[in-house]
């Protein structure tokens, strides 16, 4: 029998929670057919001098903004929550913004078809948490999910997670620590509690703070395989 390496096994719990929040179906509809002139195809993705990766994008801000700021570059994001796409798709056509590509599919399917070698900075923003023990199964960050990370970064990319869950905090760790691939420029824990310089606070993420939760900031250089 043939072992089945997809990433997204057919079966399989998927790793986001809801996906859309008091829009009806016509304004769903609408949304579909303005958000198609954004969306990418991760197979044919456009030359660009560098290539950001933007998961769990939330209503966009942030990679609008950078995506803003750098035109030469190229900036992906993936988004299952429709509400955050119609806000970003809003500003993209408002404002002229074209390097800023969009998918609206499960992030690891994405993954899987990209091209190895072709990204230069893959984010990951405040993923779902499933903080009870019998969801953690759901957690997007696990062994194969750094894998596929690993396997699209070019040699110097960088893997950056953000989060405010402490339990999240400690499950990321532990992976990335076993996964033994990345290397963290972080010398002490408390670098992992400031943002990058390009970092703009998110819209979840003030909310969060509001709520007495705090971020973390990890980031991660990918190490070469030597022999």
């Amino acid at each position: 029998m043939t072992q089945d390496k997809r990433l997204v096994k057919e079966g399989s719990a998927r790793s986001f929670g809801r996906v859309a929040s008091r829009m009806s179906p016509e304004a769903q509809k609408q949304l579909e057919t303005r958000i198609e002139p954004f969306l990418f195809d991760p197979k044919n993705l456009p030359k660009a001098e560098r290539i950001t990766l933007e998961i769990g994008m939330g209503n966009g801000m942030l990679l609008f903004e950078r995506a803003k700021a750098n035109p030469d570059q190229l900036f992906l994001g993936i988004e299952v929550y429709k509400n955050g796409l119609r806000s970003l798709v809003s500003k993209c056509e408002k404002e002229g913004v074209t390097n800023l590509k969009i998918s609206n599919q499960d992030a690891r399917e994405i993954l899987e078809d990209l091209p190895t070698g072709i990204i230069d900075q893959v984010c990951l923003l405040y993923p779902d948490p499933w903080p009870k023990r019998r969801q953690h199964k759901r957690r997007i960050v696990n062994q194969d999910f750094l894998k596929a990370v690993y396997r699209v970064l070019k040699e110097d990319g960088e893997y950056f997670m953000a989060t405010d869950i402490p339990s999240y905090l400690h499950h990321m760790i532990a992976h990335v620590h076993t996964f033994d691939l990345f290397e963290a420029p972080a010398v002490k824990p408390q670098d992992w509690g400031t943002p990058p310089k390009w970092w703009i606070s998110t819209k979840y993420e003030k909310k969060a703070y509001k709520e007495g939760r705090f971020p973390w900031y990890l980031t991660f250089h990918k190490r070469e395989i030597t022999s």
